[in-house]
């Protein structure tokens, strides 16, 4: 993982280190990144995916808004349930 923490040092770098473990796989849960713009959240998820994707795993990246409203068409359609299945580990 090659990452500048001294651009972000409110990060924690020891939870980022360990999301590159890619135990979360193992426990079946997903990542979600929260924050201002410009606090380099796509560029971990897109680090985190390529790991993932070097395993052999698969990996969907979608930025919150745009699930926030495939998920409120999804229910507006009465497939709201379905629509979150697409993002379960």
């Amino acid at each position: 993982m090659d990452f500048d923490f001294l651009f972000q040092p409110k990060l924690n770098k020891a939870e980022i280190v360990d999301l590159h473990t890619l135990r979360f796989l193992d426990n079946k849960d997903n990542i979600l990144f929260i924050g201002n713009s410009g606090v380099e959240k796509t560029h971990l998820a897109i680090s985190l995916a390529l790991e993932v994707l070097d395993k052999g795993f698969s990996a969907h990246f979608i930025l919150s808004n745009d699930l926030v409203n495939k998920l409120l068409k999804a229910q507006d359609k009465g497939t709201l349930e379905r629509a979150i299945k697409i993002y379960q580990v």
